[in-house]
């Protein structure tokens, strides 16, 4: 593959609703100490000040605004990947930021490994007292650091995703456009879903100690939103996904992943029961059975669900008492 020498990269940044953000998350681009980039932020429909912060940024010829009526992050992202110039990409959501360096290092990184199409750098996870978060936590997207540089297959990639070690988001990546030929889908978790279908291409992965992507928590976010029948319906479609990719990889593990599609079976039904008052949270057992098909039915599984419905049928009528 021909390398690009001083190759430009597109900067794509989905915003919506962000003008306390926006500012940050552009001049940190602009003020990357690499110069050969676009910065494409996509408007999406934001009914506060967004698109007038933006279009201040508008002098600087490396800045770009496309507004389109309001269609959700996925369509935002993929109208940005359709208009970006690059010979890469990298996604930057409208609240976060990148250190100045992200660029620079990494595209050395990626000059170095001409074949390499897809490379990680590390990401710091700020709360909301501006302070440094490295623990993992069960929801939050955690800190990732890389000590050095490391090419690790796509199965090696899959496996350390499965441990927490690295990112299942588009986010703290950079990207080959040629190689990023996928398109985000409708709903949430939409990022996790196209980082499984990348990789199904089977592709090594770069991981690079330069740069980072500084991921700020918001309490208003979608990660900290509350589990609602909807957010159920994404996240199955995340694990079914997820669940494809690891036949692709490991097609050994076929069967264990049967037995995986039945557990999630359980546990839904387990969810209907308990969540019996809201008729909303029949929907993702639904939408499992009309996504994954049949399951192979398990006793133990069955048992299961019997004991943990009637357990918390008791433990509600006793707090109604």
């Amino acid at each position: 593959m021909q390398q690009t020498i001083n190759p430009k990269v597109s900067v794509i940044i989905p915003a919506y609703n962000c003008d306390k953000y926006i500012a940050s998350t552009i001049t940190s681009c602009i003020e990357q100490d690499y110069n050969n980039i676009e910065i494409i932020v996509v408007n999406d429909g934001s009914t506060d000040e967004t698109e007038s912060i933006v279009t201040a940024f508008l002098s600087d010829s490396r800045v770009r605004l496309i507004n389109q009526e309001n269609k959700g992050v996925s369509a935002a992202r993929n109208l940005g990947i359709e208009s970006a110039t690059g010979d890469y990409l990298t996604f930057l959501d409208s609240d976060d930021t990148l250190v100045s360096d992200t660029i620079s290092g990494n595209v050395k990184v990626l000059t170095a490994f001409p074949d390499i199409d897809w490379l990680y750098f590390p990401i710091q996870r700020i709360d909301q007292n501006g302070n440094a978060v490295d623990e993992i936590s069960p929801d939050l997207l955690p800190s990732f650091k890389y000590d050095k540089i490391d090419r690790i297959t796509a199965a090696d990639a899959f496996v350390r995703m499965s441990r927490r070690l690295l990112p299942t988001c588009v986010c703290g990546g950079i990207y080959r456009r040629e190689f990023f030929d996928k398109r985000f889908k409708d709903g949430r978790f939409e990022d996790t879903i196209m980082v499984m279908e990348l990789l199904g291409k089977h592709k090594d992965v770069i991981l690079s100690p330069y740069g980072s992507y500084v991921y700020y928590d918001r309490s208003g976010s979608f990660i900290n939103s509350e589990w609602d029948a909807g957010k159920w319906v994404s996240y199955i479609n995340v694990l079914l996904a997820t669940m494809q990719t690891k036949v692709e990889l490991f097609p050994a593990q076929k069967d264990e992943v049967e037995k995986e599609k039945t557990r999630l079976y359980y546990t839904l039904r387990y969810l209907k029961a308990k969540k019996s008052e809201d008729v909303g949270f029949s929907l993702p057992l639904k939408h499992f059975i009309t996504t994954a098909g049949k399951v192979r039915p398990s006793f133990t599984g069955w048992s299961r669900y019997i004991i943990k419905t009637i357990v918390y049928k008791c433990r509600q009528f006793v707090i109604q008492r």
